[in-house]
């Protein structure tokens, strides 16, 4: 049985088709649903074979996720994150950006309500490398991931992105 129920991938690019890939291997979601607006990064993430669906937007996605983890380019998390906690009322909602204070100061000014459901997270781990392509192993195991959480957020949230990130094996620091 998996771990999570449905997982949402928002940016298939390198990042976040290698965390697909991650989850689907260890067999960590019963499904896998990708957003991507890069009709290349898209056609190219469906090879891989790892997600139920890819869709150009989140106002696609049909059913609302347990999890949803924003791999995109700093400049659209927090833009990402407002619509994901406006669109389904009950997702965790984390991300692996790799910087946290200005994007928590601007979440706490433009989806105060939303707050509790958003867990911050970086994975230290990468490549130089960019695109939807298939790391030829896990680039998270064995790497150290640090989860920032907030005063506001519930430790069931808090606990559900730290088990994200150890059943890939990424050791995880606070």
């Amino acid at each position: 049985m998996a771990l999570i129920d449905r997982v949402l991938v928002v940016g298939t690019g390198f990042m976040g088709n290698a965390l697909a890939n991650a989850l689907h291997d260890n067999k960590v979601a019963a499904s896998i649903i990708g957003v991507e607006p890069n009709s290349e990064y898209r056609e190219q993430a469906i090879r891989n074979d790892c997600y139920q669906q890819i869709v150009p937007g989140i106002s696609q996605v049909e059913l609302p996720p347990t999890l949803a983890v924003i791999c995109s380019p700093i400049e659209y998390v927090v833009p990402l994150c407002c619509e994901l906690l406006g669109r389904f009322d009950q997702a965790v909602i984390t991300d692996i950006a790799s910087i946290k204070c200005e994007i928590v100061d601007k979440m706490k000014s433009l989806a105060p309500d939303g707050l509790s459901r958003y867990v911050p997270a970086h994975p230290i781990t990468g490549s130089d490398r960019t695109g939807p392509i298939r790391p030829p192993q896990s680039i998270f195991t064995d790497r150290s991931c640090v989860i920032t959480p907030m005063a506001e957020n519930h430790k069931e949230d808090v606990a559900q992105v730290d088990a994200l990130w150890t059943s890939i094996g990424s050791q995880v620091f606070y």
